[in-house]
């Protein structure tokens, strides 16, 4: 979940250092059907994930956050519970990283060892 520099460029604005990447998910948009939409997932990654990608680069841009993987930013805007500004768009983005990170088409087969155990014990099958 490194962050890449890269450079973007506008027209007539020069160039602007985006720390933050948005990753698209690791697998196809249509790849989750039909627990999730690929319409869904694509209205999920391009409105909400870029809008918290997008504003965490302008609010760390030009600040030693820049320079910090996605994770530390986390936790040293945290602040020890007294959240600064960046905090809610670093969480969001590194909760979503994660969210498409955690699926996959298929998903992951059956559990086993102690969870399978406690699964088992809590709902009586995996079944």
């Amino acid at each position: 979940w490194k962050s890449k520099q890269r450079q973007v460029r506008r027209a007539s604005a020069g160039v602007i250092s985006a720390k933050f990447d948005l990753k698209p998910p690791p697998y196809p948009f249509n790849a989750l059907e039909p627990h999730m939409s690929e319409r869904m997932i694509k209205f999920h990654w391009a409105k909400h994930h870029r809008a918290y990608v997008e504003m965490l680069n302008k609010q760390v841009a030009g600040t030693e956050l820049e320079e910090k993987p996605l994770e530390d930013v986390v936790g040293i805007t945290y602040n020890g519970g007294v959240p600064r500004a960046a905090f809610n768009n670093a969480a969001q983005a590194w909760n979503h990283e994660f969210f498409w990170e955690s699926m996959k088409p298929r998903g992951g087969g059956r559990p086993s060892g102690e969870l399978l155990a406690q699964i088992e014990k809590d709902f009586g099958s995996f079944d």
